[in-house]
């Protein structure tokens, strides 16, 4: 599934990364009391913004690379902390997905309670009433299980996205196979026709005209040639050129080979 041409993950992560760094520069514009810390945090932030832009990028080519993928989910853990505000935390939703794909549910889940039970602590260390502590946990828990949700959903639209590309190209498949089995019947069924009519016209003429008989013969024996060198072509398949992206369904030698197998192959 893609929306002008991008997935729902790439929205996602741009949504994330934007909204950390607007954050980031709200905090560099109105936090005059604590400047210093500010920059500092602003230049961590832009620097982790940029390691996200480009890490995310290469995990979603290469799921299978839990090395990247940690790296990945790491980062975009550490932007959820800078960013520290609702708008900003969609980063973590970000990790979540990238544990969940790479690694699986269990794993998600577990880095989901993980974050639920911390979620209290910098709220208790500052020494702020129960009541409010309270209603911080019950807030961050709902928004850890929405992103926990969202993960799963990006994943399930990917694995669904992924089954319909592989059933297109079954259906892309079994229709060349039967196209090309239908080419071949037709084609070679026709040339093999010529070369026994001729033979028969070669036996028939041998006794009264040798000489129209051994033409009727190097006839046959041409459209043998013939039919050898289509049935090689057909074997071999046409060759995708360098533009072709490698994306797209091309014919091969292979579907080829299958369909004159079971051209040939006798009924059971």
């Amino acid at each position: 599934m893609t929306v002008a041409g991008h997935t729902p993950g790439f929205y996602l992560v741009a949504f994330s990364l934007v909204s950390v760094f607007l954050v980031i520069m709200e905090r560099l514009v109105t936090g005059y009391h604590t400047f210093p810390y500010v920059v500092a945090q602003a230049i961590v932030g832009c620097i982790l913004i940029i390691i996200a832009a480009i890490l995310t990028p290469c995990w979603a080519k290469n799921p299978d690379n839990t090395l990247l993928a940690v790296a990945t989910a790491i980062v975009n853990i550490l932007l959820f902390i800078i960013g520290d505000v609702t708008i900003s935390s969609s980063v973590l939703a970000v990790a979540l997905w990238v544990v969940y794909r790479s690694f699986s549910m269990r794993a998600c889940l577990g880095l989901t309670i993980a974050f639920i039970i911390f979620s209290p602590i910098p709220y208790i260390l500052r020494h702020l009433p129960a009541e409010r502590v309270i209603r911080e946990f019950i807030g961050a828990s709902i928004l850890f299980i929405l992103y926990l949700f969202l993960a799963w959903f990006l994943a399930s639209l990917e694995a669904g996205a992924e089954r319909e590309r592989a059933l297109a190209i079954e259906a892309a498949v079994s229709k060349e196979q039967t196209t090309a089995a239908r080419m071949l019947h037709d084609g070679l069924g026709q040339q093999l026709v010529a070369i026994t009519m001729s033979f028969n016209v070669a036996k028939a003429l041998k006794p009264t005209n040798e000489e129209a008989a051994w033409e009727e013969l190097e006839h046959a024996h041409t459209v043998t040639n013939q039919a050898l060198t289509d049935l090689r072509r057909w074997g071999e398949g046409p060759r995708p050129t360098n533009h072709t992206h490698p994306t797209h369904h091309q014919p091969t030698g292979r579907n080829n080979e299958i369909a004159i197998a079971n051209l040939f192959r006798a009924p059971a």
